[in-house]
């Protein structure tokens, strides 16, 4: 192999390494964007489950929530899991009501669970009676005050993380959680559900 010929073999192999890894990098960055879009999707979810329990008094149907997901795009987020007609009156702050599970087969992104939790949606709840306080001061002269009160503990509340915003748990983690959570009744359907799914496959 003369000079000319290993110059070419070592480009050749420079832009096939570069080549590589720049697809390696764009899968890569695709998962990051995805559970970027996901996590927000389902912080939208998150407000909109808020305004619902503030306006109705109970928990939206899982229905419901898929009319969201379509009105808003809320794609990324993936096939949802309400637990709303599972949770009865006086469940505990870590009551999980909606979940996602997201697959990365990704080196910096792991595979897990995104959801929301009866505390997410009472913080989101609470920040939307404060936002409905200050629409309702505008139309008061004098107001100034109560309104620059307000906007400084809506900006602690987010500073804080009690903002309502959706979580991230691995896989391991999140159903462990879950599955302390779980009631007889919607285990047999979760499963009867899963059967049904294989049976048509």
């Amino acid at each position: 192999m003369n000079k000319r010929q290993r110059q070419l073999l070592v480009r050749f192999c420079i832009v096939m390494a570069l080549t590589i890894a720049l697809i390696v990098g764009l899968s890569q960055y695709r998962n990051v964007v995805n559970k970027s879009e996901a996590i927000r999707s389902m912080n939208i979810l998150s407000i909109e489950i808020a305004k619902y329990n503030l306006y109705h008094g109970e928990l939206p149907s899982s229905s419901y929530i898929s009319d969201i997901i379509a009105r808003y795009g809320l794609l990324r987020v993936g096939p949802v899991e309400c637990r709303s007609q599972w949770i009865e009156p006086g469940s505990g702050p870590e009551t999980i009501l909606l979940f996602s599970k997201k697959n990365y087969n990704s080196l910096f992104v792991k595979s897990g669970y995104i959801y929301i939790t009866k505390e997410d949606m009472l913080e989101s709840e609470h920040i939307l009676k404060l936002q409905l306080k200050k629409i309702a001061l505008k139309n008061d002269s004098g107001s100034d005050k109560e309104i620059a009160k307000i906007d400084e503990e809506i900006k602690q509340l987010i500073l804080s993380g009690k903002d309502g915003k959706s979580q991230w748990a691995d896989t391991k983690t999140f159903e462990k959680a879950l599955s302390r959570q779980q009631n007889e009744a919607e285990v047999k359907e979760f499963i009867e559900q899963h059967v049904e799914t294989q049976a048509v496959y």
